[in-house]
C-alpha cells in the first residue's frame, strides 16, 4: 500500500500539501486557507513523528486527541488563545479528511481535547422570527431551499455552511455525540461545532 494515501510523497507534510493543492483545484478550499492549514499540519506531523507515526494512514483519533490535549495545556498556561488552539486541530481534521477521501472522523477541539469553546461563535439560532412565519416562508421555496433555510435557522449556520453540510454525517454525529461539526463554508475556513441542546434541533434533521 502506497505511503500517505498515495499522495506522491513519503514525507507526511509534503503529502498533506499535495492533498490540499488538489482540494484547491477542485474548489473545495481556498488557496490562502490551504496554505495556513498546511503550515499547521506540518507542526502536527512533527508531533506524529516524535510519537513514531510517519505515515498519514496510521494517524488515528487517539494521536490527534493527544496532540490536542497538549495544546489545551498551552491554552491553560496562557501560551495560546482558544481560537488559535482550535484552528490547530481543525487543520489536522481538514488534511485528514481531504487525504482520506472523506473517511476521517473529525476530532472535536472542545469535547475530545478539552480546548475551551470560543465565546464569539453563536451557539443558538436567531430569535427574530417565530416558527409560524418561517414555515410560511419555507412553503415558497424549493425542497432544497427550504431544507437549507431550516438548517440555517435551527443551527445558527451561515447559508453557505448550511448548503454544504453533509446531512448524513451530521445526523450520525448528532445521535452519537450530540453535536454537529461544521466543516465547509465557514468564515475564514475555521471549523466549529454546534451542540444539540433542544428537541427543535433534533426535529431539524
Amino acid at each position: 500500500m502506497a505511503k500517505n494515501f498515495g499522495l506522491g510523497s513519503r514525507d507526511m507534510s509534503k503529502a498533506a500539501q499535495f492533498a490540499l493543492n488538489d482540494a484547491v483545484k477542485d474548489g473545495g478550499i481556498g488557496f490562502k486557507h490551504a496554505a495556513e492549514v498546511g503550515r499547521e499540519f506540518s507542526k502536527f506531523s512533527e508531533f506524529a513523528r516524535a510519537n513514531g507515526v510517519k505515515d498519514m494512514q496510521y494517524v488515528n483519533r487517539d494521536l490527534v486527541i493527544s496532540y490536542g490535549q497538549q495544546i489545551a495545556d498551552r491554552v491553560s498556561n496562557d501560551e495560546l488563545k482558544e481560537g488559535t488552539a482550535q484552528n490547530k486541530i481543525s487543520a489536522v481534521n481538514t488534511v485528514m479528511r481531504v487525504a482520506s477521501g472523506g473517511r476521517w472522523e473529525s476530532v472535536s477541539p472542545r469535547h475530545d481535547c478539552g480546548i475551551d469553546q470560543r465565546s464569539a461563535i453563536r451557539q443558538s439560532p436567531p430569535t427574530g422570527l417565530d416558527r409560524s412565519q418561517l414555515e410560511r416562508g419555507y412553503a415558497a421555496l424549493s425542497e432544497r431551499g427550504a431544507a437549507i433555510a431550516e438548517l440555517a435557522r435551527e443551527f445558527g449556520l451561515r447559508t453557505k455552511e448550511s448548503s454544504l453540510l453533509n446531512a448524513q454525517s451530521a445526523l450520525r454525529e448528532a445521535v452519537t455525540r450530540h453535536v454537529i461539526s461544521v466543516l465547509d463554508g465557514t468564515k475564514g475556513g475555521r471549523e466549529r461545532e454546534i451542540p444539540i441542546t433542544s428537541s427543535e434541533r433534533q426535529i431539524a434533521f
